[in-house]
């Protein structure tokens, strides 16, 4: 009996083994939930990677966009504080020590070493093809001088024959000229307030502010011909001092002064160069000195015989 019960005991706790058929269902059943989950986990990968995608598209086409307008932002900040655009009308915009191209469009009745000179920067004159002020008339006549500057060489005085060369070969072939103010000249001449004047006394008129200027023209692909420099050295132009020099001298700089001592004595070294050869008004010019007369003789005749040699090329300045 008491075997019996232990058996049946036995027999009633022991749980039944799983079929081959119940374990190919919890497998399917697992199969089929990992499929699930795995389908799942792809779409929304999917779903993630393409608002992603969507998201960098945006993000890049901005950040396309802002690169091309930083870019277009630099190249406009560039030209325009490089004065490729900016078009100067007066000698009070013109800066100190910066070359500019101008046209060469006429010259001051009283004085004819005066030039009238129209800036045209390159981008204008290039790619605008704005070269003449619309003051000029149909016959080419400047009219209205309220776009130009009036400038003049710097530490020379034009002869009679300088005053023709310029005409010919610089207004009237409205010639290109790179022109550079020395110094920012004194405030012209003004009218006073008053206009009680006895009748004898004529009333003080406003002058034109003339620019003392630096001005040159190519002389070949890689040198410039200074205007002033060569008018000395031909004989047709002398030196003269710059009296309104010293009176804005405590306003200039010291480089810009030491450039206009550098000036002085090239000029001056054209003026005797000049002198030597007998050049202009210096045919009827001597030397002192005997000794210096026969150095000068000696110079001039072995320029002569360089000339001859190597052609009319062969020239100092």
């Amino acid at each position: 009996m008491d075997e019996e019960a232990v058996d049946t005991t036995t027999a009633t706790t022991t749980p039944p083994q799983p079929t081959g058929e119940d374990l190919s269902s919890k497998a399917g059943d697992a199969r089929a939930s990992t499929d699930q989950s795995t389908d799942l986990f792809r779409r929304r990968a999917g779903d993630l990677l393409s608002s992603l995608s969507s998201t960098l598209d945006d993000n890049v086409m901005l950040f396309r966009w802002g690169c091309m307008a930083t870019m277009v932002g630099c190249a406009y900040i560039s030209i325009r504080s490089s004065g490729l655009l900016t078009r100067y009308t007066s000698l009070d915009a013109l800066p100190v020590g910066v070359p500019v191209v101008g046209r060469v469009l006429g010259q001051h009745a009283a004085d004819p070493s005066t030039l009238y000179v129209y800036h045209t920067p390159w981008v204008r004159r290039v790619l605008l093809k704005e070269t003449l002020p619309r003051g000029m008339d149909v016959s080419g006549h400047l009219t209205d001088t309220s776009s130009v500057i009036a400038v003049r060489p710097f530490g020379v005085d034009m002869q009679d024959e300088a005053k023709r060369w310029l005409y010919s070969d610089f207004v009237a072939a409205r010639r290109y000229v790179t022109i550079e103010l020395l110094y920012r000249p004194p405030p012209p001449l003004s009218s006073s307030s008053s206009t009680d004047y006895p009748p004898a006394v004529v009333p003080p008129t406003p002058t034109l502010a003339v620019g003392a200027c630096s001005i040159s023209t190519p002389k070949n692909l890689f040198f410039r011909q200074d205007m002033a420099e060569f008018a000395v050295a031909r004989g047709i132009a002398v030196c003269r001092p710059e009296p309104d020099v010293d009176v804005v001298k405590p306003n200039m700089s010291r480089r810009s002064i030491k450039r206009l001592e550098r000036r002085t004595k090239r000029l001056a070294s054209r003026q005797e160069y000049a002198q030597t050869m007998r050049y202009g008004v210096w045919k009827e010019w001597a030397e002192p000195e005997v000794a210096q007369r026969m150095v000068s003789a000696g110079k001039r005749a072995s320029t002569a015989a360089m000339q001859r040699i190597f052609g009319t090329w062969w020239t100092k300045y």
